[in-house]
């Protein structure tokens, strides 16, 4: 999208922000046409890397608390299918039977409990991976700007 729709400027009105940089850089460039080029540029890097943050924010780091209770009960439900199962043949064990095998209880609720554990881990890693992909990206946005300025200052040497 061209920088003057973005910032919502009819076509002959400039933006003040777009004059504004100009004329900062206007002393080291050799003409005010070279000068627009590159405030225009540093506007439009600007705008991509704002719309870049909110994407790896979105995207990246999406820190979700740590289900507790009913929710965590629910959350491992729905990523291990065999919780209910386990937990229906317990039912079942304690109900049907009038001599439940107290062993064979003991041994289901700690295997649902390790359900449990495994998801809460499953979960942090998640949250450790975010958090290391949204560093990344600082680092990527960063080199992208260390690029930009390189650029900037090799094309203010090159106009004549």
């Amino acid at each position: 999208m061209p920088l003057a729709s973005a910032l919502c400027q009819p076509d002959d009105q400039e933006d003040p922000a777009l004059q504004a940089i100009a004329e900062l850089i206007a002393a080291e460039c050799n003409s005010p046409g070279s000068a627009r080029h590159i405030a225009s540029t540093i506007l439009e890097f600007e705008r991509n890397e704002i719309a870049q943050r909110e994407f790896f924010m979105s995207c990246c780091l999406e820190t979700q608390g740590l289900p507790a209770g009913a929710q965590l009960v629910a959350a491992v439900r729905q990523h291990y299918p065999e919780y209910d199962m386990l937990q229906e043949l317990i039912h079942e064990e304690l109900e049907f039977k009038s001599r439940p095998d107290k062993r064979w209880i003991a041994k289901g609720m700690k295997v649902m409990q390790k359900m449990q554990l495994e998801f809460i881990h499953a979960h942090q890693q998640e949250q450790t991976d975010a958090v290391k992909r949204w560093k990344s990206s600082l680092r990527y946005m960063k080199r992208a700007a260390n690029q930009l300025v390189k650029a900037l200052r090799a094309d203010t040497r090159s106009q004549p």
